[in-house]
């Protein structure tokens, strides 16, 4: 007997694995040339993100080195030569001072009343006002607990330097009122600031 040829299969067949390598080939070009188009359009999207972040963080430096240059609120100091003299107590050197909304009111006050250990306060007043209105005491200068000479009691004839703060509520005129707390004595002295903007 004649031993029979077995035939391949066709998968083993010269002609399907060229067409199969043609067809792998043609798949894997296609896919790189996408893959390519792919990863350009991401460098690009990566590089127009990147562009405008470097834009928009310089335009932000900008605003903010504008926002240094622009010129601060300039600070307004006035001295008084003014001496305001009452019955029990006199003020002397008043200097103020006004930046960021805050006038820091300095001044000398000196105890004259014949009496030791007395406070400013139960010699006098200083009010500082807009339109009227007393303007809120910020620095915690009639506090008792604190260190301010407005409290402190001093002697006769001894001079403290004083330092008060108040915060401003507008653009309109600030007086400042020196009065007196005896009973026989109600005089009012004040000085009215109207340039200070």
């Amino acid at each position: 007997m004649a031993k029979e040829k077995k035939e391949k299969p066709f998968y083993k067949k010269w002609w399907f694995i060229l067409i199969a390598v043609l067809i792998f080939g043609f798949i894997v070009g296609i896919t790189s040339d996408d893959f390519e188009e792919d990863t350009k359009n991401e460098a690009q999207t990566k590089e127009k993100s990147s562009t405008n972040n470097k834009e928009q963080k310089d335009d932000n430096h900008k605003k903010t080195v504008k926002k240094e240059s622009k010129p601060k609120n300039e600070t307004f100091k006035k001295s008084f030569d003014d001496e305001f003299v009452f019955a029990e107590y006199a003020v002397d050197d008043i200097k103020i001072e006004i930046k960021d909304d805050t006038l820091t009111l300095k001044f000398d006050w000196m105890n004259q009343s014949g009496k030791d250990d007395m406070p400013f306060t139960a010699l006098g007043y200083v009010d500082v006002a807009q339109d009227d209105d007393s303007l809120d005491e910020i620095s915690d200068a009639y506090d008792p607990l604190g260190n301010n000479n407005i409290l402190r009691k001093v002697k006769s004839g001894v001079t403290l330097n004083t330092i008060t703060e108040y915060e401003i509520q507008n653009n309109k005129p600030i007086e400042v009122k020196f009065g007196a707390t005896n009973e026989h004595d109600n005089s009012k002295e004040s000085i009215t600031i109207k340039d200070w903007k």
